[in-house]
């Protein structure tokens, strides 16, 4: 409904209270703060000065072992069996008390630790390595594992040379051919074939080697490369047996010994969490800028936080100063939306676009309004919704997320409800199941009860009405962002533009609809709109022949765009229509299977319990996409700018773990 004031703030006070400041100001959360700019520092260099290296390299050092902390959880994570998927949502970050953490900075050693998790993180690596090259070498010697005689032998010899040779199947005859007619006194023995390889030990003299190397190039032969040890392949390989289980065992006892110490992953999460404020804390220090006896830093503050951050900091230092002023033009402010817990979820809207800036209006209310009517009219399916609103109904209120996912689930059960309502109102309950008297579930009675509450039928005898509808609401949303425009106008005291720009387009507007039941009225309004229009719309030119032009081309605009932008509202209608007829076809090709013998109703159960979900979750993300669309291209452009920044506090985080009080964090030490 409205942005909150807020007010730039200076905080001065002696240097020797700067710690406890910043411990105070975090734990409070309320103010934002941001990096002096160029002509305040400017202006302050005779006095402030940025912070000096030492404090950066104490920031870089902690940074350096935060990081460390982090990789530690992240390694630790692999060893703990994974939550299931409902648990892991149903259950929230990890909150302890704070005279646990307290116990834990004292007496928890992280930094041994975590050597001790390296060296064994360092030793499965090693051995992992050398597992690879085993299986590599176990790779190598299986397709001679039928050798019975030492690898050793085909080490080089006096006046012979043994080759272990593996040649491609195609190429084994001409490569034979071809050994024999270079190659005197070649032996080869075959022993077998894998992989399309012909597997076979050849034996010649030295004397013919440069033949042999020739042949094995041109025929894209392999050579086997054996280690000169006295034992057969079979007897290598299960030594490599042995070495590939034992070290299995290794890792399997070191993986033992890490989930063991899994058990102060919890106490790592506290570490990362403490050194995360801090360095929050330091990046906060070193926005500002200091003296040898005094800091200032500079950030945004509510305006109703004001007397709590006073005492808060007073508290602290006596002597602190702190300066309020007003933002001036050009400050890039950011913000914060204040709505009736009924419209926040329609800020997740805004989220999408983008948030106002400081200056201009909040339109939440004016989004949750038409996004709710717009989206029930696109899903216009009792059914449907009320499914839709359960389900995340219960999501949003059982499951532990995110603030901002928590605000989308409530998004989508407000979009059920309007859903449902709609449905009520069109007679659809997962289209015609309960009232097409064709179908057995009209045998359950709900259709006489369904019938009561329907007002109009879409699908029959109020097709145009339910079209005329849709495209009314267009109508009156794009009238009402111009509304919205001329009062911030009204509020920035831009009258010239009131009256030269809104004022034309709603003349023009309003005449078209009261020329729907009063016409020379309507026409008369419509004339003036246009009229002026035609005469101020390029009053910026001295020209009075290219004023008209102008005036005429923004004629044609205007006409066009209300009526491109008014039928742009028909996709509702479209949308609202298909949910229900998909849903009947599903209904109709599912009772097909019902006369079935044996399983027929067992068939039609499935296909609509499957079908109808399936088809609510294809119309939810079109009702989803098309309104907001409607939004975003339709109703933002008459009045809306964005580019606001979302207020960032400094605060406390608990990214890792959740600390159960407010009590000020002990510090680590070096």
């Amino acid at each position: 409904m409205t942005i909150e004031k807020i007010n730039k703030i200076y905080l001065i006070a002696p240097k020797s209270h700067r710690d406890t400041i910043m411990e105070h100001i975090q734990n409070l959360g309320m103010v934002q703060i941001t990096d002096m700019d160029v002509d305040e520092e400017n202006k302050a260099r005779d006095i402030f000065s940025r912070g000096d290296m030492a404090s950066v390299t104490e920031r870089r050092t902690k940074e350096n072992l935060f990081n460390q902390v982090i990789n530690a959880i992240a390694f630790l994570e692999q060893y703990i069996p994974p939550r299931s998927g409902l648990s892991l949502l149903t259950r929230g970050p990890l909150s302890i008390s704070r005279e646990l953490e307290n116990k834990v900075l004292d007496e928890f050693d992280f930094r041994n630790f975590i050597l001790e998790l390296k060296d064994r993180e360092s030793r499965i690596k090693k051995l992992h390595v050398k597992k690879m090259s085993l299986e590599n070498r176990r790779e190598h010697l299986v397709p001679w594992k039928e050798l019975d005689i030492p690898m050793s032998y085909f080490c080089r010899t006096k006046h012979t040379r043994i080759r272990a040779l593996s040649v491609p199947a195609s190429n084994a005859d001409a490569c034979r051919n071809a050994a024999e007619e270079l190659i005197d006194a070649l032996f080869s023995m075959k022993l077998g074939e894998t992989r399309g390889e012909k597997n076979i030990i050849v034996i010649y003299h030295k004397d013919v080697e440069e033949a042999a190397e020739k042949v094995m190039r041109d025929f894209d032969v392999r050579s086997a490369v054996f280690p000169c040890e006295p034992l057969t392949p079979a007897e290598s390989l299960q030594v490599i047996e042995r070495d590939l289980e034992d070290i299995r065992k290794q890792v399997l006892h070191l993986e033992s010994e890490i989930r063991g110490m899994a058990e102060n992953l919890r106490n790592l999460r506290v570490i990362a969490n403490h050194l995360d404020n801090w360095l929050e804390r330091k990046r906060a220090k070193e926005r500002g800028a200091e003296t040898a006896n005094a800091f200032v830093i500079k950030g945004w503050l509510p305006e109703k936080n004001l007397d709590e951050l006073v005492n808060t900091v007073h508290s602290a230092s006596p002597e602190a100063d702190i300066s309020v002023t007003d933002p001036e033009e050009g400050d890039d402010v950011p913000i914060i939306l204040r709505n009736p817990p009924l419209f926040r979820p329609f800020e997740s809207i805004l989220d999408i676009y983008g948030k106002p800036s400081y200056h201009e209006f909040d339109p939440t209310i004016s989004i949750a309004l038409f996004f709710f009517i717009s989206f029930g009219y696109c899903l216009t399916d009792a059914g449907y919704g009320l499914m839709l609103a359960l389900i995340f109904g219960y999501a949003a209120w059982k499951l532990k997320v995110a603030p901002n996912i928590k605000k989308f689930f409530f998004l989508l059960t407000l979009c059920g409800i309007s859903g449902l309502i709609m449905g009520i109102l069109t007679g659809s309950w997962f289209g015609n199941l309960f009232t097409d008297h064709d179908l057995p579930t009209a045998r359950l009675g709900w259709g006489n009860f369904i019938s009561r509450f329907q007002l109009i039928d879409p699908l029959g005898k109020h097709i145009m009405l339910f079209l005329g509808g849709a495209l009314g609401l267009g109508y009156i949303q794009l009238v009402w962002g111009v509304l919205i425009k001329t009062a911030d106008l009204f509020r920035k005291r831009r009258f010239g533009e009131i009256i030269f720009d809104t004022l034309p387009w709603l003349f023009f507007t309003w005449g078209v609809a009261v020329s729907f039941f009063l016409k020379m009225p309507g026409y008369g309004m419509c004339l003036l709109g246009l009229l002026m229009i035609l005469l101020f719309a390029g009053r910026d030119h001295k020209n009075i022949l290219l004023r008209l032009v102008v005036g005429l081309g923004t004629i044609y605009n205007t006409v066009t765009g209300l009526l491109s932008d008014v039928l742009s509202y028909s996709r509702l209608f479209a949308l609202g229509l298909a949910t229900g007829i998909m849903a009947t076809v599903i209904n109709i090709m599912a009772f097909l299977l019902w006369t079935l013998p044996f399983a027929g109703w067992l068939l039609t159960v499935l296909t609509l319990l499957v079908a109808h979900p399936v088809n609510l979750a294809i119309n939810v993300l079109g009702a989803f996409i098309h309104t907001s669309r409607l939004q975003f291209v339709e109703f933002f452009p008459k009045f809306f700018e964005s580019g606001g920044q979302k207020f960032e506090a400094f605060c406390i985080k608990d990214t890792y773990i959740h600390i159960r009080d407010d009590e000020v964090n002990p510090t680590i030490s070096d």
